[in-house]
Formats: structure tokens, C-alpha cells, sequence
């Protein structure tokens, strides 16, 4: 793996590309508030001209999630896109691109209303029973859930045969107390107990590709910021773009005890190592600023 540059400052790599793609959760909020250099950060790109988009995997649809980020007083209307998973599986939805296209549907979200705002303008029924669902659409999960904490409904589901699709591959969310469990461990959880789940979201291919058709950059002038290496980084490599990893986010524990800019760079190839990733980010920061 090529070594990675240490930078302090996305200032430092502005003539790198046109478009900085974000992250949301580590990167610009920490499921609580914004980080403290994330605004100036964005307003530094926005006034030299670049264009920026977020391509998060909520659950939730792009609407919501800019409300959301507006509530921590983060300036949404410098994106010129916006791409959640939780969109791309509403988007699948309403054009009947699902094989088959459920009506009856399990939703499980962080709160009950999530469900009916996440499908206004479909044709589908919410149902919390699995003999009476066509489908599991796993949205959003609460903090603080067990590893087990769906098993009885996942065995029933399982047993009718009933596809489960994660709009948030996310295996862990941060917290300020922590990680918690994220939706895509609740997927993964699914498949080893023996169900099929489609996975909506970043590493997959299809939800960058969403973000080239909205901002008209080429992938050679395009740099994905993100604290996952597995979503992020991965996702980025796939697609054939430049990538930042962000240090305070998911592995922040990691590199608490990284003295040395060399610490650093092993904590990152190990990380890389350990997700199968050959090459690695381009760059690295702790935080944004």
C-alpha cells in the first residue's frame, strides 16, 4: 500500500479535485452535533469554487437528513447534491425496480414515524407482522440494541423466505460514549442466520455513480471524505476516486495512543489490512478544520 499523506487541512489538497464528497456521521456531526471545524470547512471549499455533495448511509430520505443537518447549523445550501441510501431504496421503490416490488411491508426504524415519512408517495402498507409482510425494510435501528436483539423476528422472517433490504450498510455508528450497533449489523445478522438481504448504500457502486450524474465530475477530479474503511474508503477505491480518511470518527480509539506520524500510518494499513482494502486513502486527517 502507497504511504499515506498526513494533512491537516483539506486547504492542503484543494487542486486536487472539483468535487469533496462527505460523509455525514464522523466526519461532519457525531450523531449529537457538529464537529467544530466542520462548517469552516465547508465554507472554505464552497468560496474556492468546488462542488460538494453528501452521500450518506441514512436510512432516512435526502429531505430528512437535510433537515437534520441544518438543525446542527451546518450550511446545507452550499451541497449541490445530496444521496442517502435510505433515497436510493425509496427511488427503487416508486419505479418498481425491486424484483418484486413489495406492497406489504416490516419496517424497522429508530422511531415509528420514521416509517410513514420515509414512505409518503409510495404504494406500500407498513405491517409489523412478519406472516404478513412481503419484505423487511431495515431503515434505522435505536442505540444500545443487543447483537440478538431482532433474532425472533428474523427467524420468522426467514422462514417465509422474505428478503430483508438495509438502506445503511453502516455495521457501527460513533457516539460521544461510543460506538453502537448500526442496521448493516442487524443485515449481516439476517444472512448468517440464513436470510437474503440486499444492501443499499456505500461501499456499492451504484450510489456513487448517483453523485457523478449530479455534480458532472469526472471521477479523476473527485476526493471522498469519510472515517469508515470498509463504506468510505472502500466504496471510493471501487469507484476509482481519491480518498480522505478522517481519524476522529468510527476508529477514533485507534489512534489515541499514535504518537508518531508513523503510528498513524500503521494504524491506517492495518485498518486497510483487516477490510481487505490493498490500497488505502490518499490522505489523512484527525478532524475537519
Amino acid at each position: 500500500m502507497a504511504e499515506v499523506d498526513l494533512i491537516h487541512s483539506l486547504e492542503e489538497i484543494i487542486d486536487e479535485a472539483d468535487c469533496f464528497i462527505f460523509d455525514q456521521f464522523g466526519v461532519l456531526i457525531d450523531g449529537t452535533r457538529a464537529y467544530a471545524g466542520a462548517e469552516k470547512c465547508l465554507r472554505m471549499l464552497h468560496d474556492r469554487g468546488k462542488s460538494l455533495a453528501l452521500l450518506s448511509n441514512s436510512g432516512r430520505r435526502s429531505s430528512a437528513n437535510i433537515d437534520r443537518l441544518e438543525r446542527f447549523g451546518l450550511p446545507m445550501n452550499l451541497f449541490q447534491a445530496l444521496v442517502t441510501s435510505g433515497e436510493a431504496l425509496w427511488l427503487d421503490c416508486r419505479d418498481k425496480r425491486l424484483d418484486p416490488t413489495p406492497e406489504r411491508v416490516l419496517f424497522l426504524t429508530m422511531e415509528p414515524e420514521d416509517a410513514v415519512r420515509w414512505s409518503a408517495g409510495l404504494d406500500v402498507v407498513s405491517t409489523s407482522d412478519p406472516m404478513d409482510a412481503e419484505a423487511i425494510f431495515l431503515l434505522g435501528v435505536r442505540d444500545g440494541l443487543a447483537d440478538d436483539h431482532f433474532d425472533p423476528l428474523f427467524e420468522t422472517a426467514i422462514g417465509r423466505g422474505l428478503t430483508l433490504y438495509c438502506a445503511n450498510p453502516d455495521l457501527q455508528s460513533p457516539r460521544p460514549g461510543g460506538n453502537v450497533l448500526s442496521p448493516g449489523h442487524f443485515a449481516v445478522r439476517y444472512e448468517q442466520l440464513g436470510g437474503k438481504v440486499v444492501q443499499y448504500g456505500k461501499p456499492y457502486r451504484p450510489i456513487f455513480e448517483q453523485v457523478a450524474r449530479l455534480t458532472d465530475a469526472p471521477p479523476n477530479r473527485m476526493v471522498m471524505i469519510g472515517d469508515s474503511i470498509h463504506h468510505d474508503i472502500a466504496g471510493a477505491a471501487g469507484f476509482g476516486i481519491k480518498s480522505v480518511f478522517v481519524r476522529s470518527g468510527l476508529d477514533r480509539a485507534r489512534f489515541s495512543d499514535a504518537a508518531t506520524d508513523n503510528d498513524v500510518r500503521t494504524e491506517i494499513a492495518t485498518l486497510c489490512a483487516a477490510h481487505g482494502l490493498d490500497g488505502g486513502p490518499n490522505w489523512s486527517l484527525h478532524e475537519l478544520g
